[in-house]
């Protein structure tokens, strides 16, 4: 297994300046569109320097590897809305992107992301270093029926 998880990815000021913007973002999505087939609100963010630099920096430092760069960013609410329960099966990406680096911004429950039959917790501040192309990963059932949980 090429993934792997870091708690506590940034620092305070750092992850609650993050965290902010974040949900600064999503109130003001005019479209922030719901995909039921994984149960998830979803839109693109383009941030701001030096946020964007912080991010990067903190990829390359945790992946070792120095020539990489945003291919895109997008930010992912997994709720329930009318009754569709989010879920993520088993799979491998087949995308142009070779790393994904899963930042938990905020939730209301734990939904761990599995990867390779190891589960990672879904902590705010942590950063799940997936290399997706290589490992498969999904989430278990959802852990909840209340449609005010989340995971973001």
């Amino acid at each position: 297994m090429k993934s792997f998880l870091k708690e506590d990815l940034f620092e305070e000021k750092e992850f609650n300046d993050l965290k902010s913007f974040i949900l600064s973002q999503i109130d003001s999505f005019e479209d922030f569109r719901y995909a039921t087939a994984y149960g998830r609100y979803y839109h693109g963010v383009f941030f701001p320097e030096p946020m964007r630099s912080l991010i990067v920096n903190k990829a390359r430092e945790n992946l070792g590897i120095e020539d990489l760069d945003i291919v895109y960013t997008q930010c992912a609410k997994y709720q329930i809305k009318d009754g569709c329960i989010p879920s993520l099966g088993r799979h491998k990406d087949n995308f142009y992107a070779t790393h994904t680096m899963d930042i938990v911004i905020d939730a209301t429950i734990d939904w761990p992301l599995e990867v390779e039959g190891e589960y990672f917790p879904s902590t705010p501040n942590s950063g799940m270093f997936l290399k997706g192309d290589e490992d498969y990963h999904s989430r278990p059932e959802y852990p909840s029926k209340n449609e005010n949980d989340y995971l973001i």
